[in-house]
């Protein structure tokens, strides 16, 4: 199975994405706005968006493809990037609270 053919390497770099927008838009449009539920409801979005770029990354770590080395790579990136977002959705939280 390869891995540049493989759906779930596709949304993976859109879930890491939407990510990306999101962490820019809690922490340079909202301040200004300062609705209190769109920051909510965007620090929801990127709770889960963490999740699933972790489990994704654990899809990938656990799948058989043919180069296990970029399997290895991939997945490992995914499942940093998800904890750096679930990290940011703690640090905003922080600064709210």
């Amino acid at each position: 199975m390869q891995i540049w053919s493989d759906f779930t390497l596709y949304l993976l770099i859109l879930v890491i994405l939407l990510g990306g927008i999101t962490w820019l838009l809690l922490s340079k449009w909202v301040h200004v706005t300062e609705s209190q539920p769109l920051k909510i409801g965007l620090e929801v979005l990127l709770t889960l968006i963490g999740l699933a770029s972790n489990g994704l990354g654990v899809i990938f770590l656990i799948s058989p493809f043919h180069n296990f080395g970029y399997a290895l790579i991939i997945g490992v990136i995914g499942i940093l990037v998800g904890v750096l977002f679930l990290f940011a959705v703690f640090m905003f939280f922080q600064k709210r609270s």
